[in-house]
């Protein structure tokens, strides 16, 4: 590899990230074996995440309001993040503990699960590391670092007081959010099962 420059390895990275080109077709383009091709989209992808991993990529509230859908603004006006966890099916372990740990009730199988937060357009804000699928909601909120890093959001002003949030039924975070001075909206939707109940 010390006659493939880092320009070549990072083009090469983004047109396997970007066009979804396979690695022989990524060998074949850049006369490399196709191990060569492995070992430097693996490289690159772990470098820009010891480099970049670590960026906040929380807009400013301003931002998120400017760009906000208008019917969203109009029902939330501050609603700045969506917030849900999402679960993703695994394979079964061979340990009894592991499977026990890992079985979800609500996807009836083993999964891993972890946070997910977005603006109203849909731009992913925040993700937190994966959990075993038996963990609550509100365990993987308060384990993530999710409240310190609203914390640290709004010692940055890129969030105020009173502004709000929004997770369905299922996230009983009212009490930690009113502590940071944040609101919880609950979806029309979400609300109105609720009350049907």
């Amino acid at each position: 590899m010390d006659r493939f420059p880092l320009s070549q390895q990072l083009f090469m990275y983004l047109c396997r990230l970007r066009n979804g080109l396979h690695v022989k077709d990524l060998a074949f383009r850049f006369n490399v074996k196709v191990q060569t091709v492995s070992t430097v989209v693996n490289g690159v992808a772990k470098y820009m995440y010891l480099r970049l991993g670590s960026l906040s990529y929380w807009p400013h509230r301003n931002v998120i309001i400017d760009n906000m859908p208008e019917s969203f603004k109009i029902e939330f006006p501050t609603c700045l993040a969506i917030l849900d966890c999402t679960e993703l099916k695994t394979e079964k372990p061979s340990s009894l503990k592991q499977q026990s740990q890992c079985y979800s009730d609500y996807k009836s199988s083993n999964t891993l699960k972890g946070l997910v937060v977005c603006d109203p357009r849909g731009s992913v804000l925040f993700v937190s590391d994966l959990y075993s699928g038996s963990i609550s909601d509100n365990d993987i909120i308060e384990q993530c670092g999710f409240y310190e890093f609203l914390r640290h959001l709004k010692e940055k002003e890129f969030i105020l007081s009173n502004d709000a949030l929004m997770a369905d039924k299922g996230f009983l975070i009212e009490k930690e959010l009113t502590l940071l001075d944040l609101r919880l909206n609950i979806p029309p939707l979400a609300s109105s099962a609720k009350s049907l109940n």
